[in-house]
């Protein structure tokens, strides 16, 4: 009798631990569960922000590519501190005008480009910095104050003045960027008569001008402008700067 009445409550305990087993998986598809350590989410893989600008720097490689003469670089840097990296570049044109002479011909041109929400925007291209004769010089400057900071461009040509007395003459364009608003905040036009003394410049004053947004001035206001700035050189249009030439530049990006 005991052992019936033991054999009886060990199938009813069965019973129970199946019915609460099948209650307990009820939905489970043990095809499909996964461990929670077995969960890999899904990585989106976005194009890098810089490499939006080769078809722009390819451009201008391709156009000059005949041209052994024609030479172009460029710099990637964020102007204006929202970390997008501007795209900034030098380089040989025979299709921009000299705004001075109204003659179009060899010279050296320069663009501004940024990028917004996954796209290029221009903000200058083809602008005229100086042409191809005698011995001029372009640079790209930040000029940077606690208050203010500007992108500037600068055209510079040294040629001999009286005595011992030299003349250097030229442009700045200078710019303030913010996000896509890129505004020409001085477009001056500069000749200064200096001389050497310790390899310091020694400016005349009286016989310099300059003249700003079409306005004549004095130079020498001018310059104490510019000296309130701490100014880097970016940029420049010259061989010290080959390895920032816009093929090294486009390789870069590949």
């Amino acid at each position: 009798m005991k052992r019936y009445l033991a054999l009886i409550l060990s199938a009813l305990f069965i019973a129970m631990c199946f019915c609460g087993c099948a209650k307990d998986d009820v939905g489970i598809d043990d095809d499909k569960y996964i461990e929670p350590d077995e969960i890999i989410e899904e990585t989106v893989v976005e194009q890098p922000e810089n490499s939006l600008y080769k078809p722009y720097i390819k451009a201008i490689v391709d156009k000059n590519k005949k041209n052994k003469d024609a030479k172009s670089y460029g710099v990637l840097y964020d102007v204006d501190s929202n970390d997008t990296d501007e795209l900034i570049m030098l380089y040989y044109s025979d299709k921009v005008k000299d705004p001075s002479t109204k003659i179009t011909g060899p010279s050296v041109a320069y663009g501004i480009y940024t990028v917004v929400f996954g796209g290029v925007v221009p903000l200058e291209e083809d602008h005229f910095l100086f042409p191809m004769a005698g011995g001029p010089s372009g640079c790209v400057y930040i000029l940077e104050n606690p208050e203010e900071t500007y992108l500037a461009f600068r055209y510079c040509e040294k040629n001999p003045g009286e005595e011992d007395s030299l003349v250097c003459l030229g442009n700045w364009y200078i710019y303030t960027l913010d996000g896509i608003e890129l505004e020409l905040a001085k477009n001056c036009e500069y000749q200064y008569v200096y001389t050497m003394e310790e390899d310091e410049e020694i400016i005349d004053y009286a016989n310099s001008t300059v003249t700003i947004n079409g306005e004549k001035g004095s130079y020498q206001q001018f310059q104490v402008w510019l000296d309130t700035f701490e100014t880097t050189e970016i940029l420049a249009y010259s061989d010290e700067y080959e390895e920032s030439s816009l093929k090294n530049l486009l390789g870069s990006l590949e």
